[in-house]
């Protein structure tokens, strides 16, 4: 996922090559800070921001479970998605899974 979203001229920061074994509350801060979006298959992150309350500038959560256990068939899910998750990523949490995506504003805590 990484190699492709680098080919397609993202500007990635990748967290274990910035602060490897860093707290997922300490990404959140530094992603705020460049006013970067996270894109994590660890659905912790979710839960800093809407249970715990945290900042983010926007989380893509990939949920994205493979019966083959091919990590190809989940990039293929991914690149399919990418327009709408680009579109979106911002301000929200987009979640992508194998049969929809949904996106949920950040904004909206209690």
């Amino acid at each position: 996922m990484i190699a492709w979203l680098e080919a397609e001229g993202h500007d990635l920061l990748i967290a274990n090559r910035i602060e490897p074994g860093a707290p997922d509350d300490a990404l959140l801060r530094l992603a705020i800070e460049h006013g970067r979006i996270i894109v994590t298959r660890d659905k912790d992150f979710g839960d800093l921001v809407f249970r715990d309350l945290h900042g983010a500038s926007g989380i893509v959560l990939i949920r994205i479970s493979t019966v083959s256990g091919n990590p190809l068939e989940r990039l293929g899910i991914l690149k399919q998605s990418w327009p709408v998750i680009a579109e979106h990523a911002m301000g929200n949490l987009v979640l992508v899974t194998r049969d929809r995506i949904r996106i949920r504003p950040l904004s909206r805590r209690a």
